[in-house]
């Protein structure tokens, strides 16, 4: 925190990094044994079945996937990991009417949930795809030929 000097309600003048005194910032099962007992599991799973391998090798596969579609509406597909997202193009509203109601982005996301994938706006244009650490290859292979048949009815 910055020993920045802040100016409180009642007019006394106070360093930011003494704002919260002890006791005032917590929360109710932050770090306890049971919640880090938990924590520790959870790792030790991710670790134990290769999860990280798996959204590199997976991650990697679904960007190639999603670009092989050679979509007209996807300007670009990026990611880290499982990490992934592609953008749509500029005018995707002068080209299809139905996004004038609505983003862009939001339109086509209703259309992948309504066809069974799902996934989240991010923006105007882009649509996040976030498939869990223990995907399969086939898994998105399935994801990806969804995204395209959805695609192509715009």
């Amino acid at each position: 925190m910055s020993d920045r000097v802040v100016t409180l309600k009642s007019g006394e003048k106070i360093p930011l990094c003494d704002l919260l005194g002890p006791g005032t910032h917590g929360t109710t099962f932050g770090g306890t044994p049971l919640v880090s007992t938990g924590a520790n599991e959870v790792l030790s799973v991710i670790e134990d079945e290769g999860m990280l391998e798996n959204a590199r090798i997976l991650g990697a596969h679904a960007v190639a996937v999603i670009k092989t579609l050679d979509s007209p509406w996807i300007k670009e597909v990026r990611g880290v990991g499982l990490m992934l997202a592609f953008e749509l193009i500029p005018d995707f509203v002068a080209r299809v009417p139905a996004a004038a109601k609505r983003s862009p982005s939001l339109l086509v996301v209703d259309a992948l949930h309504e066809a069974g994938l799902l996934n989240v706006p991010s923006g105007s244009h882009a649509v996040r795809w976030l498939p869990p650490l223990n995907v399969s290859r086939a898994e998105i292979d399935e994801a990806a030929q969804i995204l395209g048949s959805v695609l192509a009815r715009f």
